[in-house]
């Protein structure tokens, strides 16, 4: 029978799993060496810390107020709003496999207010809301498409108050997944062309327009960190968005694939990655160069989300069949990643600073953290 025991050399846990009784495992353990050249049995090796990457999320709001009767538009408007803490969190901590794009986009309801208060992060509701909620497109459609220079990745969805709804002096608008209550998104005070706050005066002969334009930037500076402790080794690490300007990577596609599409489907723990021999990381356009042998992880799970980290972690575990390279400069080095799906393309790539000598004896365990946050237009 097998058996599990571990040895560890503080701060880093590595596990010995032996497939018999070894022999003078206490004079082994005093010896204090790297796993890798403990005789006998089978060996687990295991990062201590995570490697991490990043994306950012926003929000930009083109308000039109329209005579109903003769379609001119009156005033437009357009301006960046606050995402709420209470969305990250919510984000965060979905495992439901309902995705974002559902829940706030294409099913996301507005509404407006009175209220003057400035907008804050930790804002949950309107601070005076007034009328009702819409979900209505009024005629309008929903685009999808990359901002300049790749910058971001965007989905635009119309919301439409009819003659009849939500009437007053408007100064605050809000994005739900409900039409009451609910979860808010965003709040933002109506502005103008300089960046003020001003009133939408909305009577009987107007309609009231929103579109709002959601975006996912990718990291604009590669992340870095390490040491990470394997195997009694050294690691750092780099990182990079991948594949910038590509839909199935970062965005909103009709295909249903891309990041946009699949961002907050936590509930099937997918995290797809491909794991190479590689050598450097490429271009923000491209992928891992450098690669001559490649191969997949045996399995992955997620870490149960805890409010305030805006960040999801996965174990990624290769079994000793799998990621034993010898081609070029031995070793795992590399990473790909489409953490959203296999159907998706790579968004993010990772390379360590060298190779981790893993053989055919060795279970390799890593952890790999994606961050997210709110950007700053």
């Amino acid at each position: 029978m097998g058996r599990l025991i571990e040895y560890i050399s503080s701060p880093d846990a590595i596990r010995l799993a032996t497939t018999g009784k070894p022999q003078n495992i206490v004079d082994i353990l005093k010896q204090k060496k790297a796993p890798s050249m403990w005789p006998k049995g089978r060996i687990g090796i295991e990062a201590a810390d995570p490697m991490c990457m990043s994306l950012k999320i926003a929000g930009y709001v083109y308000v039109d107020l329209i005579h109903a009767k003769t379609g001119l538009i009156k005033r437009h408007l357009e301006f960046p709003n606050v995402i709420t803490t209470s969305f990250l969190n919510t984000l965060g901590a979905n495992t439901s496999g309902s995705t974002f794009m559902a829940a706030w986009v294409i099913n996301g309801w507005i509404g407006v207010g009175t209220g003057n208060a400035t907008p804050s992060a930790a804002d949950t509701s309107l601070q005076t809301a007034t009328g009702v909620r819409t979900q209505s497109q009024g005629g309008g459609t929903t685009t999808t498409g990359i901002g300049a220079a790749n910058a971001y990745h965007y989905c635009r969805v119309v919301r439409e108050f009819t003659e009849a709804q939500s009437n007053g002096n408007l100064t605050e608008f809000g994005m739900f997944n409900a039409s009451s209550s609910g979860v808010m998104l965003c709040r933002q005070l109506f502005k103008d062309g300089g960046g003020s706050p001003t009133e939408i005066v909305k009577t009987s002969d107007d309609k009231l327009r929103i579109t709002y334009e959601y975006r996912i930037y990718p990291p604009t500076v590669d992340g870095s960190g390490g040491p990470i402790t394997i195997n009694a080794a050294n690691y750092n690490y780099t990182s990079r968005a991948g594949n910038i300007g590509i839909d199935t990577a970062w965005g909103f596609g009709g295909s249903g694939t891309g990041l946009g599409n699949h961002l907050g489907d936590m509930g099937a723990n997918v995290f797809s990655a491909s794991v190479s021999n590689g050598t450097g990381l490429g271009a923000t356009t491209g992928t891992i160069t450098g690669a001559t042998q490649s191969g997949s992880f045996s399995s992955s799970s997620k870490s149960t989300y805890t409010t305030g980290d805006f960040y999801w972690q996965w174990t990624a575990i290769m079994e000793p069949g799998v990621c034993n390279f010898t081609g070029g400069v031995p070793g795992v080095r590399a990473f790909n990643f489409q953490p959203f799906g296999s159907s998706s393309s790579v968004t993010h790539q990772l390379v360590l600073d060298t190779h981790i000598p893993k053989v055919n004896t060795q279970r390799l365990t890593m952890v790999f953290r994606l961050a997210f946050a709110a950007h700053t237009i």
